[in-house]
């Protein structure tokens, strides 16, 4: 009996273990190039980038208003795309789930901070229509801020 309950419980601690990984994994790393290219195959409409953190205070404390300004959008007007500076997949993926974002996050690779000159989140970034960065900054912006740059864009 032993030997069948070590086996038990071994096997189903794999099966946690390959779940745990599997989820782990649906969250992808970006890099500068990659996101280059997206940005050049999406011009028609303008791109908002947030670069954040889960452990950053100002950065969860602006997330609320990007989520509510992005739920005034259709994906046809505009584009949001999240980038975490976070290590902890795990941690992200809760954070994710309990904010309720809804627009694609990537894990920032090793050149999306020298791509935007990041050296402090959050830090927010808007692509126009034609695919030209026309906001690279530093600092929280509130849902009205975020609003109005965004509406200069989409007319």
């Amino acid at each position: 009996m032993y030997t069948i309950r070590t086996i038990f419980l071994y096997t189903l601690f794999i099966a946690l273990t390959h779940i745990s990984l599997a989820h782990a994994e649906e969250i992808k790393t970006i890099q500068g190039k990659e996101l280059a290219y997206f940005i050049s195959q999406n011009k028609g409409k303008p791109i908002f980038i947030t670069v954040f953190a889960t452990w950053c205070p100002a950065c969860r404390q602006e997330m609320p208003g990007i989520i509510a300004t992005q739920q005034k959008y259709s994906k046809e007007q505009v584009t949001f795309i999240g980038i975490s500076l976070d290590d902890n997949v795990e941690n992200l993926q809760n954070y994710i789930k309990q904010s309720k974002i809804t627009f694609p996050v990537y894990i920032a690779g090793s050149t999306i901070p020298s791509m935007f000159s990041i050296t402090a989140i959050p830090h927010n970034i808007i692509y126009d229509k034609k695919g030209t960065l026309v906001m690279n900054k530093a600092g929280a912006l509130s849902a009205n801020e975020l609003n109005t740059m965004l509406n200069k864009y989409i007319k």
